[in-house]
């Protein structure tokens, strides 16, 4: 690791990781754009699944609900009467 510090901890996934531009590299060895964060990483089929962080926050509202207990699932973390406050 090249970084040190209490926040600063290797990644459980690729302990030969030091670096997110590794992360989408294994995803798109050509990826030219900007590395960013947040990641929504498919850690079974090991590709970066998304990362916008507006689009993440929606999913995680619906694409996680068989997961979760039936008594969670009504918990909108993007509430129609607030979408615009929102977006």
């Amino acid at each position: 690791m090249d970084a040190e510090g209490e926040n600063v901890v290797p990644d459980p996934l690729h302990d030969s990781f030091t670096h997110l531009r590794q992360v989408y590299f294994e995803t798109d060895p050509n990826y030219a754009a900007r590395f960013s964060v947040p990641v929504l990483y498919d850690k079974i089929n090991r590709v970066i699944v998304n990362n916008e962080s507006s689009e993440i926050l929606r999913m995680f509202g619906t694409e996680f609900d068989h997961l979760i207990a039936e008594k969670y699932r009504s918990i909108s973390l993007y509430p129609p009467e607030h979408q615009k406050e929102i977006d």
